[in-house]
């Protein structure tokens, strides 16, 4: 690919013809990013596979329960191993429920292997920078706090959750939930294959659709209050920046997040907005983790 793009930039046809030259070098930064990263990220961490060690992390997103236990969101603030990555993000699986705070670290002897042999198979695992799964057979928790700036989040999605669990029952409370958060779990496996079936699954991909929703309805709201545009416009921005982290800066949350921002960046600088060149930008930053796509 740099080769070519080398080529088609001498050859003044190809040259004068931007398109060309353009899509070749797309292609040589593409696989630039995903050797940077392969490199950089996913091999160093794969390295550990098959180990046993002693991590100390803290949670990162709301637990999820399992058939046969529970299953914890973490980033690392320590690996006890030579030459180990800090500051990951594991699946820690573990048969007792670990009663910490979102701030609070956690001590616990694992046992890490890979979480999937590839992307295509991790379910979007490897989409959220985590590419090892632990079993956590010892855990302690411990009086030590870190500063975790998604703890207000996690508690609100906490009692979001609850709140539908409280008022709802069965499945109503299980879709609710997971149109309103992104989280799945909460869905029986018929309702889950009737979706599947459907061909809406996408419903509960939290993306453009909600984030939509969300803001149109806020800027709405701030506009018949005859709010002024700018402020109107920067609270909207805020609140879909919250919403992100609230949906857990997952791809699709992410590329219509960034596709909004821009939209409303354009409008407090006075300029149209491009929905394409939006597009190509938030894809861009992405696939900066090239496992996105």
């Amino acid at each position: 690919a740099g080769v070519l793009f080398v080529a088609f930039i001498l050859i003044k046809k190809t040259r004068n013809a931007v398109a060309v030259p353009l899509c070749m070098f797309s292609c040589m930064l593409a696989a630039v990013i995903f050797i940077s990263f392969s490199y950089g990220t996913f091999l160093p961490q794969q390295n550990l596979t098959g180990k046993e060690t002693e991590i100390q992390f803290y949670l990162v997103d709301i637990p999820e329960k399992t058939d046969n236990g529970y299953l914890y969101t973490v980033k690392t603030t320590d690996v006890d191993c030579d030459g180990a990555p800090q500051n990951i993000k594991l699946s820690v699986y573990s048969k007792n429920r670990i009663n910490a705070d979102y701030n609070q670290i956690v001590k616990a002897k694992v046992r890490l292997k890979p979480i999937a042999d590839s992307g295509f198979n991790s379910y979007g695992k490897y989409a959220d920078n985590i590419f090892l799964s632990a079993y956590s057979y010892d855990s302690i928790v411990t009086d030590e706090t870190v500063v975790n700036l998604l703890k207000p989040v996690l508690k609100l999605k906490e009692a979001v959750i609850n709140y539908f669990l409280e008022n709802l029952e069965g499945d109503d409370a299980g879709v609710a939930i997971a149109l309103v958060t992104g989280c799945r779990n909460y869905i029986s496996d018929e309702t889950y294959n009737v979706f599947k079936s459907c061909g809406i699954m996408h419903l509960f991909a939290v993306s453009g659709l909600h984030l939509s929703v969300f803001a149109g309805s806020l800027y709405f709201i701030l506009k018949r209050l005859r709010f002024p545009k700018i402020p109107s416009v920067i609270i909207t921005m805020i609140f879909v920046i919250l919403y992100m982290a609230f949906i857990g800066f997952t791809p699709s949350i992410l590329r219509a997040g960034f596709m909004f921002v821009l939209m409303c960046t354009s409008k407090l600088a006075g300029q149209k907005d491009d929905t394409l060149n939006s597009l190509s930008f938030a894809v861009f930053l992405i696939c900066l983790n090239p496992y996105a796509v």
